[in-house]
């Protein structure tokens, strides 16, 4: 019997190896043309972490795959700068690269900008480097991500674009972590980046008021804006009035709005192209730009902020319950559930409701509205819902099983549930058949919820800001 499991024991292994001789042998013969399709099929999108690039491990397996890889533009067109020592590798790339693909370059210099006390300036080899690099390339770049600590370090850096300009730059992205102090040159602010043009310009994402190419801008993100001088409102309809092709547009943080006017019957400026709109931390600020748009094509709101007044619920342009006519996505982040109605009757025509890091501790008063007549929300179709703790899962369940049947009773049903993980699986637990009859659930991921700002926030660009660790999906 062991002499019978000794073979059988042997015999695997030589099929094993011989199957990966096989396998090897076939990688052998593949042509060049055919392996470097798959070297850039198969590249990721950003390193990891900790790990050697990608295209430099490849040219260490053999000297055949070297040779591919070496001989292969399209793998060393992505130029990852984090440190000083990364620097050093740019003008190797940049040769391997070629001279006629467009270059993706990411200044991820957070981490060493971060060392750096009080002034960015101190810190000035690497970032008079990444300067002369970024001026030189600009004209092949592609996407451009400039992520520091310093603010000032990010208006240095961006200082070398002023009066060029970049024909195949599509997305531009601009983060810094901290404001230590205003921008070293105090013009820097007001000057135009890209002023010889940037006709491929799609995607915007900064914290500085800088003037940057508008024209074709698709998606815009202005983040942290209080760092910068009061925007007056008469400067930012200005700005929106330059974005004719805008769809996506992200406003976070604090803004001076206090002086802002406040237009309850009507607003005051068009934004036609509008389909996405997301707005982070101010509330203030969200009641005044809500009833100062108007956006016939908003699909898509996201509000990551307390509006606690009635001013927005009350506004008789509001009132009407057509101010967005065709928006289908509502999104409550960190919500309380107090305002369900009232948010229903300003919001009408939503399919999606999207609570999330929802504060279930409230949810009696989400059921409160929902089964209370006439019906709000009579088109809502799914209900997605993600909460930071499963504390108050069991309120949760309880409501739903009342929702449920009560919408459906009303001719309103609920279709679907898309969950967070240990929601789903506490529902699941419960083996509840009325879950089952009514509704379909699943657990939320990026793939089966295909509202713009989900998607974007889980979208895996060359630019994003960060990189994966190791075993990072």
């Amino acid at each position: 019997m062991r002499f019978f499991h000794a073979q059988t024991t042997n015999d695997e292994e030589y099929s094993l190896n011989s199957s990966r001789q096989s396998t090897a042998s076939f990688i052998a013969f593949l042509p060049p043309e055919i392996l470097a399709a798959i070297f850039v099929y198969a590249r990721p999108t950003r390193r990891l972490r900790r790990k050697l690039a990608f295209e430099v491990t490849l040219s260490h397996v053999c000297m055949q795959w070297r040779g591919v890889a070496l001989t292969t533009p399209a793998l060393w067109t992505t130029i990852d700068i984090s440190s000083t020592k990364s620097l050093s590798w740019a003008p190797v790339y940049l040769q391997r690269s070629g001279d006629g693909l467009p270059l993706d370059i990411r200044v991820d210099i957070y981490a060493e900008d971060r060392l750096v006390r009080h002034s960015a300036s101190k810190n000035t080899a690497i970032v008079q480097a990444v300067r002369d690099l970024i001026g030189l390339y600009i004209g092949r770049c592609r996407s451009l991500l400039v992520f520091t600590f310093h603010e000032e370090t990010a208006s240095l850096i961006l200082s070398r674009l002023h009066n060029v300009a970049a024909p195949l730059l599509e997305r531009l992205r601009i983060n810094a972590g901290c404001v230590s102090q205003p921008f070293a040159d105090t013009t820097a602010a007001a000057s135009c980046i890209l002023s010889g043009g940037a006709p491929r310009l799609r995607f915007l994402e900064t914290e500085t008021m800088h003037c940057f190419p508008l024209a074709n801008l698709e998606t815009l993100h202005l983040h942290r804006l209080h760092n910068a001088e009061p925007i007056e409102y008469e400067q930012l309809t200005q700005i929106f009035a330059a974005l004719p092709a805008l769809s996506n547009l992200s406003i976070r943080g604090p803004i001076h709005s206090s002086q802002w006017p406040l237009h309850l019957t009507a607003p005051t400026f068009l934004m036609s192209s509008l389909r996405s709109l997301m707005i982070s931390e101010d509330g203030p600020f969200a009641v005044k730009f809500l009833l100062s748009v108007s956006a016939p094509s908003l699909q898509s709101l996201w509000l990551d902020c307390s509006i606690d007044n009635t001013t927005l619920f009350e506004a008789p342009q509001m009132l009407a319950g057509n101010k967005f006519p065709v928006l289908k996505y509502l999104t409550l982040e960190s919500y309380s559930m107090y305002t369900t109605n009232s948010f229903a009757g300003i919001f009408p025509t939503i399919t999606h409701l999207h609570l999330s890091y929802a504060a279930l501790f409230h949810v009696k008063h989400f059921e409160g509205a929902m089964v209370a007549e006439p019906t709000i929300w009579g088109q809502l179709a799914t209900l997605i819902v993600t909460a930071r703790k499963t504390d108050h899962a069991r309120k949760f369940f309880g409501s739903l099983c009342r929702i449920l049947p009560d919408r459906r009773r009303a001719e309103a049903p609920l279709q679907s549930l898309l969950l967070d993980g240990d929601l789903l699986r506490f529902l699941l637990a419960q083996k509840s058949d009325l879950l089952h009859e009514h509704v379909t659930m699943e657990e939320l991921h990026k793939d089966n919820y295909s509202e713009f700002w989900w998607v974007n926030r889980h979208e895996d660009t060359v630019d994003r800001i960060g990189v994966p660790l190791i075993g990072e999906p």
